[in-house]
């Protein structure tokens, strides 16, 4: 099934936001780097230095949905390499969709990407 990105939204936030907290049950009590750099790269530095470009982060990160529910989201730091996919369990098909958005994302931004892979 081919999953396609949706843009990500103030609108769908509370939706991501539990999608987050489901792919990472101590999301509140130990962050990882891809749970840190979620609520980073929203809601800190980005959100000041992009304030006069609302929506900004729409352009810098997707939401891969199945049928229904959300199985992947790709964050990639606006204007940088740094990018992350949170997936709830393994999940090979949606990390495929999710990193060849950001490859092409990358590629349109001419930044590239680096990735540290965690369990």
């Amino acid at each position: 099934m081919k999953l396609t990105p949706e843009p990500f939204s103030d609108t769908r936030l509370d939706e991501i936001i539990q999608f987050v907290r489901d792919a990472n049950p101590f999301s509140q009590h130990n962050w990882g780097w891809d749970t840190g750099r979620f609520v980073d790269w929203r809601w800190s530095g980005n959100a000041v230095r992009e304030a006069a470009s609302p929506g900004w982060f729409s352009r810098a990160a997707a939401v891969f949905r199945g049928e229904i529910a959300i199985r992947a989201l790709a964050v990639r730091e606006y204007g940088d390499a740094a990018a992350c996919i949170i997936t709830p369990e393994e999940d090979t098909e949606a990390i495929h969709h999710a990193l060849g958005w950001l490859i092409a994302d990358g590629a349109r931004h001419e930044t590239g990407l680096t990735f540290e892979t965690s369990n």
